[in-house]
């Protein structure tokens, strides 16, 4: 039961994960 519910939310972490490695290399480029 908890694995099937940790799918989506495990997805959704892996895109903000993402996306604060977009950001980070952002800064780092500065």
């Amino acid at each position: 039961m908890d694995i099937i519910d940790r799918r989506p939310s495990f997805q959704k972490i892996l895109i903000e994960l993402s996306n604060n490695a977009k950001d980070i290399l952002k800064e780092h480029g500065k």
